[in-house]
């Protein structure tokens, strides 16, 4: 009898113990991620060593009105919670990702990140030199805070533009697209954080691991070196639908988590 009063103690309180993390999650008025990337591992040259690379700042092109949102919670009352970045715009989030993944694949960056808005007409055009520019165009973090599980679900898409600056042209641009998901017993701004970064680095890492960037990188920078090359054609523009195929990573994560990568070259 007495080993039964315990059991129904202690079943009163997990769910009193449940109840108050629910109802204590309602006086949440806004989440904040700390959005950020760092490579845990040193990743294999993207360019020639000695390459001058510069890197402008991202540019946010989502259709929102609110470019420092970068998600929500639904709750199950029908409520919505905005959830922001805890320390830096996802711009800056971004590019300083990509920066670290450069750096420490050996490319050398100036500390000062360049302004360009990705057209042709705005490159400042140097003795020698690759420009990479790009922008945001789609992010977004989910958590649906369903019973008994909440649902947590991130979506990034990039878009990444490779200028030459001895000739002002762009001679490259690739798209990625990274997503995830997951369940979790308990509504966290930790779990949304993993899903975010983990999108982030899902992106990046399949943007410059692929080896058809780094050919047409080298290509590039073979071409400012030798006198007598000549200068690349301009890029034509992009048609919808061509040239997009699956990338396939032979180091593919978990079955939940989904990415591809698109890419136009100038011919």
């Amino acid at each position: 009898m007495k080993k039964r009063q315990k059991s129904v103690i202690g079943l009163y309180a997990v769910l009193l113990l449940s109840l108050a993390v629910v109802f204590s999650c309602y006086n949440v008025t806004q989440y904040s991620v700390n959005m950020r990337y760092s490579p845990d591992y040193v990743p294999k040259p993207v360019i020639d060593r000695g390459a001058v690379v510069k890197l402008a700042a991202f540019q946010d092109l989502r259709n929102t009105d609110e470019p420092l949102v970068i998600g929500k919670v639904a709750r199950f009352d029908g409520s919505r919670v905005k959830v922001f970045p805890k320390y830096k715009p996802a711009t800056d989030a971004v590019t300083e990702g990509i920066r670290a993944y450069l750096v420490k694949s050996g490319v050398s960056l100036p500390a000062e990140t360049e302004k360009w808005d990705l057209q042709e007409g705005t490159i400042k055009r140097e003795p020698r030199g690759i420009m990479i520019g790009g922008s945001i165009d789609e992010l977004n973090v989910t958590c649906v805070d369903d019973i008994p599980t909440k649902k947590y679900s991130a979506k990034l898409k990039l878009s990444i533009v490779f200028a030459d600056l001895r000739t002002g042209r762009i001679f490259y641009r690739t798209k990625a697209e990274s997503d995830a998901s997951m369940e979790y017993v308990l509504l966290s701004e930790e779990k949304m954080e993993e899903q975010v970064n983990s999108v982030l680095a899902g992106a990046i890492e399949k943007i410059f691991t692929s080896s058809e960037l780094k050919e047409k990188l080298n290509a590039a920078w073979h071409e400012q070196l030798d006198p007598s090359a000549k200068p690349a054609a301009a890029m034509p523009e992009a048609k919808p639908g061509s040239g997009e195929e699956p990338f396939v990573n032979p180091e593919q994560g978990p079955a939940q988590e989904k990415s591809s990568i698109r890419s136009q070259d100038i011919k």
